[in-house]
Order: structure tokens, then C-alpha cells, then sequence
């Protein structure tokens, strides 16, 4: 739940942002809400607060899982499958969404997203461009505008000491978006 400023206006925490993400990546995937609203729950149960942005989360087709032990054992690790009310079964032979955030040790909170549709240039990070997508401290939207101008990816990623490539990996990501939306 979002904590509330004196104001009364919501403000979303990082974690938020993370859960929503990966929410929106697992809806396109075609998982219904209802499905991940009940799975959310589940997991709130077993693992606390913000348990998608906290947890390894995997998707084997339209399951959830969430790892319930730190141990790997003979047979190997397990997962609760949090789609069909908590059953444990062994980890899914599936790759994470949970793979593109990075974790701050201590807390293991998450504090950097790169999205897959950034190909690792476009990272989200509350402490970089207050949080907005960029490519080594430029925002994704600024170089979108700049081509957007006609500016060549050359001439944008010169300005920018970038190479052209994470200039095109970035304006791949803002097209995602469009896509999405």
C-alpha cells in the first residue's frame, strides 16, 4: 500500500514501480488479473510486503512462483506456485522476469530495474534521473526527442559520449512503450 504525504496526495515507493512492471510485463504475457490479483495475495500471506518486487517471482506459461526456500536440496530448489493456492513444487525450468532487477544488499530491496525491452543499456533507478528510464544518465525520452528532431543515432550518441548502439537500444525501449500502450 502506498504511503500518503501530509498533503494527502499517494506516493509510490520504488518497490511500487517494480511490482507494476513486472504486473504489466505478466498481463501482456496474457496472465489474467484475477490471477495475479490472487497470487499477490498469496504471496502477501507467506512473504509480507511488496512480495513481487521483494521475491524471486517466476512464470512457467500462466503460473506464478515464488522461491519458498533458500536451501537447494538433493531434488533441487522449490517454489511455492502462487496460482494454485500455495502448493510447493520444484523450480520451473523458466527464465525471471525477477533476473532484470538489481538488489541492494543489506535489505535486498530492489534498486534498479532494466527492463528486457532495453537489452541491459536502459536501467530505472531511483537515484539516476529520478527514477525515469536512461542510458548512462540520459534519459531514453531526451534521446527519442532528439530523433524525433531528425538527429541522426551518430549525432545523438556524440553529443552524448554514448555509442550508437545504446542509443538505438534506447530508442527500441520508448517504441516498446508506444507498443504497450
Amino acid at each position: 500500500m502506498p504511503r500518503e504525504r501530509p498533503r494527502g496526495e499517494l506516493l509510490l515507493s520504488f518497490e511500487n514501480l517494480i511490482e507494476a512492471a513486472i504486473i504489466s510485463a505478466w498481463r501482456r504475457r496474457g496472465i489474467p488479473l484475477q490471477r495475479i490479483r490472487r497470487a499477490h495475495n498469496l504471496a502477501i500471506e507467506e512473504f509480507g510486503e511488496h512480495p513481487f518486487a521483494r521475491q524471486d517471482v517466476y512464470v512457467g506459461g500462466r503460473d506464478l512462483f515464488i522461491r519458498a526456500d533458500a536451501e537447494i536440496t538433493e531434488a533441487g530448489r522449490y517454489f511455492t506456485q502462487i496460482t494454485a493456492d500455495g502448493q510447493r513444487v520444484l523450480a520451473p525450468a523458466i527464465e525471471s522476469f525477477q533476473r532484470s532487477i538489481d538488489w541492494r544488499t543489506g535489505d535486498e530491496a530492489p534498486c534498479r530495474w532494466r527492463p528486457p525491452e532495453g537489452d541491459d543499456q536502459v536501467t530505472l533507478d531511483p537515484e539516476i534521473e529520478f527514477g525515469l528510464p536512461a542510458v548512462r544518465r540520459v534519459r531514453t525520452e531526451t534521446i527519442l526527442q532528439r530523433f524525433l528532431a531528425r538527429e541522426s543515432a551518430e549525432q545523438i550518441a556524440d553529443d552524448f559520449r554514448l555509442d550508437v548502439a545504446a542509443v538505438e537500444k534506447a530508442l527500441r525501449y520508448e517504441w516498446s512503450l508506444t507498443r504497450a500502450a
